[in-house]
Parts: C-alpha cells; sequence; structure tokens
C-alpha cells in the first residue's frame, strides 16, 4: 500500500513537473521571444556590417522606405556602450558608467527615436569587457509605445512566477519565526527561495525596462547569485540531515571566498563582479554538487529516502533549466534566463511541499512530547501539578523569596462517595480544584499532593493579599453551592517559611497542615457549611 502511494505521488510531481516546464516553454516562445510584434515587419536587418579597430561593430540600416512617420527602433544590449547616429547626428548613447558597482552599462533594452522621413541608421555597439563576446542583437522597428507595452506584457507572466517564488520565500521565513524555529531547513529554503527570486525578476524584460538604475540592478543580481548558494547549502544539510559538518563548511567556505573575492575586486575596481561570472558559476556548482552527494549518501545508507528521492526529482528539474540557461548565457544573452524562472518554482513548490509535511510531523511530535512531559508532572484529574513537580520544586526553593504555604483539605468527600456515588466524588475534587486555581494560580503553583489534598507555593506575597484570595475562595465557594447537589466545603491552613524555626519548606508546610485541621474541625461544626446529603 505504501509503494503504491509513493508511486502515486512521484506520479503526480513527474505530471506537475512536465505541465510547469510545458507551460514555461509555451509562455517563454508566444510571449518573451515574440513580445513586441507589432506588425509583420517589425524585425528589421541591417544592410551591412562593419567592425572598428577598437572592437565596436557598426550596424547600417536603410530605413527610408519604411519612415513615414516617427517610428522607434528597439534593440537589446547586454553591457554594451550604444552610440546610434541618424543621417550622421548622434541621436542616442548609452555609455558605461564609473561607479564603485561597476563599470559597465548593465543590460539595457535601447529605444531610438528615429525623426520622418530618415534614411541611413548607424549602430555602434562597443562590449564593455573585452573578453567576454556579446551575441549579436535583433533590432526591431515600429511604434515605440506599443512596443513598449508588449515588452511589459509579455514578461508579465515571468515577473509572475518570479514574485510568487518571493512570496513562497517570504511565507516559509515567517512561518520559520512564527511556528516552526525547530525546523531550520524552512528558514533557509525561505532565504533560498527570496534570494532566487529577486535575481530571476531582475533578469525579467519588463523589469530591465521598468528599472532605470541599470547598473546597480546589475550589482544586485549578482550579488544574489553569489550568496545564494549558503542558505542553498544550508538548507540541504538540514534537509536532508546531512551530519558531516567539515563538507558543510568547506563549501560553504568555497561560496563565501568567492563571494568576498569578487566584492573585493570590484570596490578595488581591479575586475567587475560581471568579469568573474565563471567563479560565481562554480560556486554554485559546489552547491549542486554538496546536494547531489547528500542525496547520493542517504540512497547508499538507506536513511531519508523519501526526502532524497523528492530532492532528486526537484533538483534535476532545477538542474536542467540551470544548464540550458547557462548554455544560453554563453550564447544567446537575452534567453540567458529562459528556463530557469520555471525551474525554480516547481523545485520550490516540490520542496516546499515535502518540507511543510516534514515539519508537521515534527510539530506533532514535539506537541506529544510536550503532552508527556505536562503528564509527568500534572494531575490528570484537575490538572493542577502533581506531587512529583512539588517534590522537584521543593528541592530547587530559593530561600531567599518570601515564600507561603497554603495547604486544602476538601472536608466530607468520603461521605460524598458513599452516598451519591464516586463519580460525584471525582466532580467533587474537579469544582474544588477549579475554585482554587481560579483564586490562587497567579500567586503561585496549585499542586495535588494527595486524593483531596491540595497545596500552593505562593512567592512575593503578603499575609493581607492571601487573606483576601481566601474570602474570594470562600465566596466562589457559596455562589458554587447554591445550585449543586454536591456542596463544597474546602479547608484550608496557610503558614510562612521561617529560616529561623524551618529547616525546609516541608517544616512549613507541616505548620499549615496544623492550621487546616483546626479549620477542618471548625467547617464540620459550623452551621454554615453542612454535610453533603
Amino acid at each position: 500500500m505504501k509503494k503504491k502511494i509513493y508511486t502515486t505521488i512521484k506520479l503526480i510531481l513527474i505530471i506537475c513537473v512536465v505541465a510547469l516546464m510545458s507551460l514555461g516553454w509555451f509562455v517563454c516562445e508566444d510571449n518573451v521571444f515574440s513580445m513586441y510584434k507589432t506588425e509583420a515587419n517589425s524585425t528589421i536587418e541591417p544592410n551591412y556590417i562593419s567592425e572598428l579597430p577598437n572592437g565596436t561593430r557598426c550596424y547600417h540600416f536603410n530605413i527610408r522606405n519604411v519612415t513615414h512617420t516617427t517610428h522607434s527602433m528597439l534593440f537589446y544590449t547586454n553591457h554594451q556602450e550604444v552610440y546610434v547616429t541618424v543621417a550622421g547626428r548622434l541621436v542616442y548613447s548609452v555609455e558605461k558608467s564609473d561607479l564603485i558597482f561597476g563599470h559597465t552599462t548593465g543590460s539595457v533594452w535601447n529605444r531610438v527615436e528615429t525623426p520622418a522621413y530618415s534614411s541611413q541608421v548607424v549602430v555602434m555597439i562597443k562590449p564593455v569587457y573585452p573578453n567576454i563576446t556579446p551575441s549579436e542583437p535583433q533590432f526591431y522597428f515600429g511604434d515605440g509605445v506599443a512596443m513598449y507595452e508588449n515588452l511589459i506584457c509579455g514578461s508579465f507572466i515571468e515577473m509572475a512566477v518570479c514574485l510568487l517564488i518571493i512570496a513562497v520565500g517570504l511565507c516559509l521565513v515567517v512561518y520559520f519565526f512564527i511556528a516552526a524555529r525547530g525546523s531550520k531547513e524552512i528558514l533557509y529554503l525561505g532565504l533560498f527561495a527570496s534570494l532566487l527570486g529577486f535575481w530571476s525578476l531582475g533578469e525579467t524584460a519588463g523589469v530591465t525596462l521598468l528599472l532605470q538604475q541599470r547598473v546597480m540592478a546589475s550589482y544586485c543580481a549578482f550579488t544574489c547569485l553569489m550568496i545564494v548558494g549558503c542558505p542553498f547549502v544550508m538548507f540541504v544539510r538540514y534537509f536532508l540531515h546531512l551530519h558531516n559538518q567539515k563538507i558543510c563548511a568547506v563549501v560553504i567556505a568555497i561560496i563565501t571566498s568567492i563571494a568576498v573575492f569578487c566584492q573585493l575586486m570590484q570596490f578595488l575596481n581591479i575586475r567587475d563582479i560581471k568579469q568573474n561570472a565563471v567563479l560565481i558559476h562554480f560556486g554554485l556548482l559546489a552547491g549542486c554538487l554538496y546536494m547531489f552527494g547528500g542525496i547520493i549518501h542517504n540512497m547508499i545508507i538507506k536513511k531519508h529516502r523519501r526526502k532524497s528521492a523528492i530532492c532528486l526529482v526537484g533538483a534535476s528539474v532545477l538542474g536542467i533549466a540551470a544548464v540550458l540557461d547557462t548554455i544560453a548565457y554563453y550564447g544567446d544573452r537575452l534567453n540567458a534566463n529562459r528556463y530557469s524562472k520555471f525551474g525554480f518554482l516547481v523545485f520550490i513548490v516540490i520542496i516546499s511541499l515535502e518540507t511543510a509535511r516534514y515539519a508537521k510531523l515534527q510539530l506533532e511530535k514535539e506537541r506529544k512530547l510536550r503532552l508527556y512531559q505536562e503528564m509527568a508532572v500534572k494531575d490528570l484529574l484537575t490538572n493542577c501539578y502533581n506531587r512529583n513537580a512539588y517534590n522537584e520544586d521543593i528541592e530547587n526553593f530559593d530561600k531567599d523569596q518570601d515564600t507561603y504555604i497554603i495547604t486544602f483539605d476538601l472536608n466530607n468527600l468520603k461521605l460524598c462517595n458513599d452516598t451519591m456515588g464516586h463519580n460525584a466524588g471525582d466532580q467533587y475534587i474537579i469544582e474544588a480544584a477549579t475554585i482554587i486555581q481560579e483564586v490562587f494560580s497567579h500567586v503561585g503553583k496549585v499542586y495535588r499532593i494527595g486524593g483531596d489534598e491540595f497545596c500552593v507555593v505562593a512567592k512575593d506575597t503578603t499575609d493581607e493579599k492571601l487573606s483576601g484570595l481566601v474570602e474570594k475562595m470562600r465566596k466562589n465557594e457559596r455562589d458554587f453551592n447554591i445550585d449543586s447537589p454536591i456542596k463544597l466545603a474546602i479547608a484550608y491552613g496557610m503558614a510562612k517559611y521561617n529560616p529561623e524555626t524551618h529547616e525546609s519548606l516541608e517544616d512549613t508546610r507541616s505548620e499549615a497542615d496544623e492550621l487546616m485541621y483546626e479549620n477542618k474541625k471548625e467547617l464540620k461544626k459550623s452551621d454554615t457549611f453542612r454535610r453533603i446529603l
């Protein structure tokens, strides 16, 4: 039966993975790469391409036949300087910045307005980093506003997926602090998902278009990518229950060293983070190898196999997406984050469901453990602390505090059992314990130390306050007896710990017991309290 359930779960996961990947493919195919086609001839090819000695590529266009009105040219560049001339006049430029966050332009969607009846347009593109070969840009021509709208609308699904990843991550972090402090994998999965979501969101066409500070955006994206490996590795360690801390520490050290090195190179103006992208990818690879090593280890020792199998399914989807995007990164830069968003979503959803299931089981185990621990010190009938708890607290008694002992005894309990039955006797005990707890629980613990004997250890209080509480107990007792067939009569005695006459708190309780027995005799003689009929 368990095998069938497990097989069904795997089948459902595989179907979900295939469905989400198919959705991602069609969304990307139909929207992301065709989102700016406002008309049939929106894509425009240069008449010829020339190259200058400094590496600048010049794209020459003759648009005399297509510019009857003012139109826009739209194209994407990635860390490249751009200069556009119309009829020999410079009309648009994007130059690299000289900021501490990067000497680059970042990723930019360039929109160039071409005046009506323009003829010769030259687009000059120079790579910021000579050692990084950019991909050939694709040029689109048409109504600028319409192309902007299509660009943003076309990337809406991508942005929604990224925002969903961020939301899931933040919810996991909040859930950890509210209800799952013992499940650290939830915290690290939440941090991992949030960082991945922010990085992926910054790579979408819509955000690239809307966020103008492209250098800062590029720096933040690579920073997220650098540090995402640390929470990922910690998540894998706790999720797969990997106990070899040295291996985990080594992987964390590698990722951290790469991040520190890249940041130092950046802020010392030696080399931009973008130029160290290979090192960042190496750090991520180290994290992935740690995960697959953990999965293989668990499979070999035959422990946590369910988690390992689910992690393998999710990691396979994420790995395929990462490989495809890495290939695209070193090839077609425009499509470098084509699959990862959907791979991330599938991975995080699969792992989150399993993590939530496991956390629920752990919380249930902790709840039962607390219940068993409470049962060890609590009386099941009255929910008062029991004799074991009393003995333990007496041993840890702080003699520097003013401490009172109030003892209670239930009059006529045996008569109640004999005349009305043991159920009525139990109800007598419960009702009396309820009154004692309602009145005295805020000044100290209430213990049931015998069948019909109760005790309160009250600290930092006064005779006057305790006498007032006794009067309140009497009032609650009278109110209960008005309409109840069971007539309560609670005898009490009260004594204060005196280090000069009491060797221990047990001596104080003995003194309180003597006073309680005197009160018990008074209650039996008093006409105010009748015997239970």
